[in-house]
This record gives C-alpha cells, sequence and structure tokens, in this order.
C-alpha cells in the first residue's frame, strides 16, 4: 500500500513536469518585484514594443527582453552566467540571452 502511494506520487509529479512545459511563451516566476516596483520601471523606460512593456507589467517574461527589463519584471535571478542566467522558484527556468543582451530563449529544467 505505502508503495503505491510512492508510485501514484512519481507519477503525479512527473506529469506536472510535462504540463509545466506546455506552458504559455510568457512566465511568471514565483517571487518577484512588486507591480509598483514594476510600473516605476516602465515610467522612466518605455519601449516602443508594447508587448514588452505589457509583459514588464504583467511581471512577465518573453523572448526580446533586455537583461534590465527582465529584471525589472522577475528580479535577479538566482544563478547568473553572463548570457545565461537561472531562476528557480516554482518553476525551474533558465533565460539564455543573445549577443545584444536580450532574451533569446526560455527553457525550463528539472534537477532530476
Amino acid at each position: 500500500m505505502r508503495r503505491s502511494y510512492a508510485v501514484i506520487g512519481v507519477l503525479v509529479c512527473m506529469s506536472a513536469l510535462a504540463l509545466g512545459g506546455c506552458a504559455a511563451k510568457k512566465l511568471k516566476p514565483f517571487a518577484q518585484p512588486d507591480k509598483e516596483s514594476r510600473m516605476r520601471f516602465l515610467k522612466y523606460n518605455s519601449v516602443p514594443d508594447e508587448e514588452i512593456n505589457e509583459a514588464i507589467e504583467a511581471g512577465t517574461v518573453i523572448v526580446g527582453m533586455t537583461m534590465d527589463q527582465v529584471v525589472a519584471s522577475w528580479g535577479e535571478p538566482y544563478m547568473n552566467f553572463g548570457k545565461r542566467w537561472e531562476y528557480r522558484a516554482w518553476r525551474n527556468i533558465i533565460l539564455l540571452f543573445d549577443d545584444q543582451r536580450r532574451v533569446k530563449e526560455i527553457k525550463h529544467f528539472t534537477n532530476f
């Protein structure tokens, strides 16, 4: 009986991880700057790309955002390896940046 609960628990966790990889392209971390801080950033750093402004306001990250915009939206990364940032929260996320310091890819990772 105890073993079946463990198997069920593992299956539930694996399903959650699999579904997590199917999330929309806009992602939110567990902890992030409050809305007032994000709005203050936008007041002085708004860009012509309305989608990026909306992402910052909502506290999400999308491809094409600069490093400064990511920090305004999500805060400092857990790990910073130059062009590779890791955020660890309710979802483990790696952001990869291009040579212009813009998000080029958003990846999910697990610690298995």
